[in-house]
């Protein structure tokens, strides 16, 4: 299948779903190409009837070069090459920079760019086959042009680039842009799970239904408080109707206001996501003239999204909050006569230390991606956008991992007491036991979690990139 672009405005988060994480193509109408074109040729006449216009990257030069004019000859340098590819690391995942060329479409449809109909397909055509590798790391500029340079550093090779269109492929902010929106879509399914995973253990705990009652939803007045305490509420309908008579742990009963704010994190990445991905992030910026508006050149600041690096921390203290409500829940479960009576050392005695660990390397992760201190010169504020996302992806790792020793203390709990969990629970049981069955005698249970670690990441993944109606933003 292909996604059809008539304008940046169709560049939505489902759009960035479809093609990113799901591989379909991308095709721009010929009209489009046609108007891409005729704003290429209003640029020109741009250059022409103001001579003595600087325009960034184009006839002065850039960065701390940007002072001096350029001659002929380096204005024909700057042409051949794209000089910026000095970061290495681990690479991004291809769904990311797939992303990142779908947002840099939304500077070319509109002419912003000012680039030719010709770039536009070859950037277009990029996306119907594999893609250059692009390290997540080490991408410490202002702006974004070392991952960018890395994303488009043999374009120059194929395509004969014309003035502008160099800096309108490594300047802007697309990688920030498919950042958030790949942080907005991972959410998605690591929430799904944790409801689960989450509600399980407080079935193991025999948590009394009180404390999710629907008369909550009138209380509380929050559309996410009120969401979660009916997730839970539909999870835990239909289990054992033993429960203890006593309020359940302040972990258990904290629950729907934990998963309340995994919510808001959530939306708030997809509403940045889906506002950043339709803006034009070019630096100059080309305005095409209008009734009345002249032809003008912007030098802007459109390479740095705040936005997405506070919406990808938000989510990453999210997962973390989550993650440590999760660790609670192990150390619940495993000091509840209860949920596990007569438990000794018997392989599942020591699963609290893993979880603490990775409990802890989520609070490690959350740390907040303020600007960094000032460097010197004209790029003097570095751009924490990948360091933020970098964190999320840890972040994630680690619920992952502590939602799977959680889980598999909930299902050994369901084995020793002979209860049974909900049926809306029953499927993600069955898959825990698949991969780590009940602990009846010793064993060295590492390898079977680091299985349903990658078991629950899979899932999250699967669900994510299937799901529609999460991404609906307010």
């Amino acid at each position: 299948m292909a996604v059809e672009l008539r304008s940046r405005h169709d560049i939505t988060v489902e759009v960035f779903r479809r093609i990113a994480w799901n591989g379909e193509d991308l095709i721009v109408p010929e009209d489009i190409l046609r108007s891409i074109d005729a704003n290429r040729e209003h640029f020109l006449g741009f250059l022409e009837r103001n001579p003595d216009v600087r325009i960034y990257g184009v006839n002065i030069g850039a960065g701390d070069a940007a002072g001096g004019r350029l001659s002929a000859e380096q204005q024909t340098d700057y042409l051949s090459g794209l000089t910026s590819a000095t970061s290495f690391g681990v690479p991004l995942p291809e769904r990311v920079t797939r992303g990142v060329v779908l947002a840099r479409m939304a500077s070319f449809l509109g002419g912003h760019a000012a680039v030719t109909s010709r770039l536009v397909r070859h950037v277009a055509d990029m996306l119907g086959g594999p893609l250059p590798a692009v390290p997540a790391e080490g991408n410490g500029g202002s702006g974004e042009i070392q991952a960018l340079g890395h994303l488009f550093a043999s374009v120059p090779a194929r395509v004969r680039l014309e003035a502008k269109e160099p800096m309108a492929l490594i300047n802007g902010s697309p990688c920030a842009s498919a950042l958030v929106a790949d942080t907005a879509l991972r959410c998605v399914g690591t929430i799904h799970l944790a409801e689960q995973v989450l509600t399980l253990a407080a079935d193991a705990l025999q948590a009394p239904h009180e404390h999710f009652a629907a008369a909550l939803d009138d209380m509380w007045d929050d559309v996410d408080e009120i969401a979660a305490l009916t997730t839970v509420r539909h999870l835990l309908h239909g289990g054992d109707p033993r429960r203890r008579a006593k309020q359940a742990l302040v972990s258990v009963r904290v629950i729907p206001r934990v998963l309340a704010a995994a919510y808001r994190a959530r939306a708030g990445a997809a509403l940045v996501a889906e506002t950043s991905l339709s803006s034009v992030t070019d630096n100059p910026i080309f305005v095409p003239p209008a009734p009345g508006q002249p032809a003008t050149v912007l030098s802007n600041g459109s390479f740095h999204n705040q936005h997405a690096i506070v919406a990808i921390d938000g989510w990453t203290r999210a997962a973390a909050d989550l993650c440590q409500l999760a660790h609670a829940l192990v150390q619940g479960i495993y000091s509840d006569r209860t949920a596990l009576p007569g438990q000794d050392n018997l392989g599942v005695g020591t699963l609290y230390m893993p979880s603490s660990a990775w409990a802890e390397e989520a609070r490690a992760a959350s740390v907040p991606s303020v600007l960094p201190a000032a460097a010197i010169g004209q790029n003097d504020v570095p751009n924490p956008v990948f360091t933020a996302w970098n964190r999320s992806v840890r972040a994630d790792r680690c619920l992952h991992a502590t939602l799977a020793i959680l889980a598999t203390l909930a299902s050994q709990s369901f084995a020793v007491t002979d209860r049974r969990a909900s049926w809306a629970l029953q499927p993600l049981l069955t898959a825990v036991r698949e991969q780590l069955p009940p602990v009846s005698r010793r064993r060295d249970l590492g390898p079977e979690l680091g299985a349903l670690t990658t078991e629950f990441a899979d899932r999250a993944h699967h669900d994510s990139a299937a799901s529609r109606t999460e991404l609906a933003t307010p």
